[in-house]
């Protein structure tokens, strides 16, 4: 597989689990069509990276900045990238906010 890996480097794949395990969410924070690039921005991305994630126009699809997705972090030529991005099964948003005490008269 090492030989594979130096010799076709852009044909080797990682395995479809890390599509699937360990998913992210957060917000598109920017998106520029004419440059192909953007950065999402969220909680869990500013604690482990420090910094907004790269976000491809390869991978943007049908979404707009402002958008809530759920995605994997992958290393594109050894820098974390935004790939496979879906819509959030639970929002962010709402698990952000204080919940509300229920009101008993």
């Amino acid at each position: 597989q090492e030989l594979v890996d130096w010799a076709a480097p852009d044909l080797v794949f990682g395995s479809s689990r890390c599509l699937t395990d360990q998913r992210q969410n957060g917000f598109i924070k920017s998106f520029n069509a004419t440059s192909g690039y953007g950065f999402i921005s969220g909680p869990s991305i500013t604690e482990v990276l420090g910094k907004d994630l790269y976000l491809s126009g390869h991978q943007v699809g049908a979404f707009a900045v402002g958008d809530e997705v759920s995605f994997a972090i992958l290393l594109n030529k050894g820098k974390p990238q935004a790939f496979d991005l879906g819509p959030v099964a639970a929002p962010l948003l709402q698990q952000m906010l204080p919940q509300q005490p229920a009101f008993i008269g």
